[in-house]
């Protein structure tokens, strides 16, 4: 199977990659963007079989899109931080039917600090098979806004209690904020708090998201 690649950056480094992949073959070439509109011309130029996005959005928005590279940008978007693909990720977790690009979009958004994210995954969430409920699951615990969303919606019996695993439960006491341990107190009525490490892990956590 020829390995695919996408790029986001086409300046130097990534206009070299490209001739030495497209030089030595073997390659899927699925496309890129860069938001230098210069280094974007010059790359059309020099590739003009090879697809370049007007934005980043553009890359994952496309429903006609090679299903491989659209997985692969929206992979990549969890780790390059564009809050412009923010509102096309939330669109692919309620409208996408490719189950993997649901997750991969899941996954992606808690690099991100919306607070749409939650109210749209906890809209959803009923709607989720297990695998995507699952990485929802990750998503709404991973930050004190979105779990609060989340334990609303469990209190107001929009959200099963049983669909949460205790082991979520009490992950969620991680977050001191937003009256979250009282909450999770009500909901379950013993459940041990977060580790000292676990607690350690999620502020390392934050401190790299905030970061990007």
């Amino acid at each position: 199977m020829r390995p695919s690649v996408a790029f986001i950056g086409l300046g130097i480094m990534g206009h070299r990659m490209l001739t030495n992949m497209t030089a030595h073959g073997g390659f899927t070439l699925l496309g890129g963007w860069d938001p230098n509109p210069a280094a974007a011309a010059r790359t059309r130029a020099a590739f003009p079989g090879l697809a370049i996005a007007e934005s980043p959005e553009a890359l994952i928005a496309d429903p006609a899109a090679d299903p491989a590279g659209r997985l692969q940008f929206v992979q990549v978007f969890g780790e390059v931080n564009q809050p412009a693909c923010v509102p096309v990720l939330i669109d692919l977790v309620r409208h996408s039917e490719d189950d993997a690009l649901r997750i991969a979009s899941l996954n992606s958004l808690q690099s991100y600090r919306s607070a749409e994210i939650g109210i749209s995954v906890v809209a959803i969430y009923n709607a989720l098979n297990d695998e995507a409920r699952s990485a929802g699951q990750t998503l709404l615990a991973s930050r004190a806004l979105w779990t609060k969303e989340f334990l609303e919606a469990i209190e107001q019996g929009r959200i099963e209690r049983a669909s949460v695993p205790l082991d979520l439960a009490r992950k969620m006491t991680v977050h001191r904020s937003e009256g979250i341990p009282e909450t999770i107190a009500r909901l379950w009525d013993r459940i041990e708090g977060a580790t000292t490490e676990e607690m350690r892990g999620e502020i390392e956590r934050l401190r790299f998201t905030t970061a990007q």
